[in-house]
């Protein structure tokens, strides 16, 4: 169900476009009702201080006149050469006489000006609202002629310009608003549709079809999911076909003991009667086989905690030589009554920190799956020894090997060979995925391959 208190990505990628414009088109408002003014006069001061600055260098200058004259006409500004008297000596503004003294500007309180602020140029806003004016002033010359530019600037009342910029400014806004709802909209649409899809086909993975395909267009980032999304489908497919053939597997091996204890049970029921060593023999082939499906339950249930990380495995130094001879004692039974051959190249004293238990696991159920598999011959070579980054065990039979499409998976969860072989001598058909979480938990590298015997070899190395 959908919750109530959130919002669709479209709706949410529209109403931000939307707010950001109302922002922007804000600011703009904002700078033309309350500081146009400001930022008109501030601006028309410092293109007075300029060509106040540039006559100043231009002074003494033989066409020193002619550049005022170019200046005043070109740029509009009054400018005006005056002496210590007050008397006009140079002028510009299109050949007439600056009348600068009917603005209102105290020439001999500018002169002070100069001495108190220990400085050669001022500047400065005159004027009333409705007739203001910048004015700018530089002393030039040596002490003994000293000479005064003055650079004057009106300014106008701004007022017609400023309805002709607002009736501008709300067409502009007006016509940005519609363009810029209209392209949320789109753009808002454009960019969840590709979301809506991945997330339908979500649905239909969640309701069990295992079919869907994740199509990513527009974005990278959507592409990516849906790559991501893809690649957990494959997975999960390939779970169910683990987990239904694991079953069948499981089904198959349960099976015959339960047809065994059923049978033998039958048999001391309505067969051996008084017969001591018939009701022995079928009482030990009872035993027999529920030991055997109390290990299968066991090994499940092992390699489910494994694989959850539910218990947590103590490390600590042991001598894992002693270990695996361990190993080797308690098969040595099996391996003398059905003929097999062990060829042992095990060092003395090897040292690793780990878990004796979970390694001790490992090695027993690496060295059963090669007694399961191995050729006519019965040989099977277990070698540990002193590796580069720590100690390497491995095991090979003489079997048929495994076959380039199934080395990476045998160590998969469910997973279970196809080769046709006898009932396990050593494990249920799980072993090597507990192999593989025993050695997960202890950072190993691990690996099989093909030997060159004709076999599979399993190897790990551990620290």
């Amino acid at each position: 169900m959908k919750d109530r208190k959130t919002r669709g990505l479209a709706f949410l990628s529209w109403l931000y476009i939307s707010l950001f414009s109302v922002f922007v088109l804000s600011l703009i408002w904002i700078l033309q009702l309350f500081f146009l003014n400001a930022l008109y006069q501030g601006m028309k001061m410092r293109e007075t201080i300029r060509i106040g600055e540039s006559l100043t260098q231009a002074y003494g200058s033989e066409n020193f006149e002619a550049i005022i004259q170019e200046r005043s006409f070109t740029d509009g500004f009054m400018v005006a050469l005056i002496d210590e008297s007050g008397s006009t000596v140079g002028y510009g503004i299109m050949g007439l006489p600056p009348q600068w003294r009917r603005l209102g500007v105290d020439f001999e309180k500018l002169k002070q000006s100069f001495d108190e602020n220990n400085t050669n140029a001022i500047h400065f806003t005159g004027g009333e609202p409705d007739r203001g004016f910048l004015v700018y002033m530089s002393r030039l010359g040596s002490p003994e002629a000293t000479k005064y530019l003055l650079v004057i600037s009106l300014l106008p009342p701004i007022d017609s310009t400023a309805k002709v910029l607002h009736f501008q400014l709300r067409t502009i806004s007006m016509i940005v608003m519609a363009v810029s709802l209209i392209a949320a909209l789109i753009w808002a649409r454009r960019m969840s549709a590709p979301i809506i899809t991945l997330t339908r086909s979500a649905k239909k993975l969640a309701e069990g079809d295992l079919s869907v395909e994740f199509k990513g267009t527009g974005y990278t980032e959507i592409k990516e999911l849906a790559d991501t999304l893809n690649y957990a489908t494959e997975e999960i497919s390939k779970s169910e076909v683990y987990r239904k053939e694991l079953i069948a597997n499981v089904s198959h091996d349960l099976r015959t003991p339960l047809a065994l204890i059923k049978f033998y049970g039958e048999m001391i029921r309505g067969i051996t009667g008084g017969n001591e060593k018939k009701r022995t023999e079928a009482c030990d082939t009872i035993i027999k086989e529920a030991d055997w499906l109390t290990e299968m339950v066991n090994e499940m249930l092992e390699l489910s905690k494994l694989q959850q990380s539910e218990d947590t495995l103590s490390m600590e130094l042991f001598d894992i030589s002693a270990c695996l001879n361990g190993i080797i004692e308690s098969v040595n039974v099996m391996v003398e009554r059905d003929g097999y051959i062990l060829v042992l190249d095990i060092d003395d004293d090897l040292a690793v920190t780990g878990n004796e238990q979970g390694l001790k696991r490992a090695m027993y159920n690496l060295i059963g799956n090669a007694l399961n598999y191995t050729g006519e011959d019965k040989r099977i070579m277990v070698r540990l020894k002193p590796a580069k980054n720590g100690i390497r065990f491995e095991v090979s039979d003489t079997g048929t090997g495994i076959s380039e499409d199934e080395l990476e998976r045998v160590w998969d969860r469910y997973y279970k060979s196809g080769e046709t072989h006898k009932r396990p001598v050593i494990g249920t058909g799980v072993g090597l995925s507990i192999v593989k979480a025993v050695l997960d938990r202890h950072d190993a590298e691990y690996g099989v391959c093909n030997s060159s015997n004709g076999g599979a070899m399993f190897w790990f190395i551990v620290a």
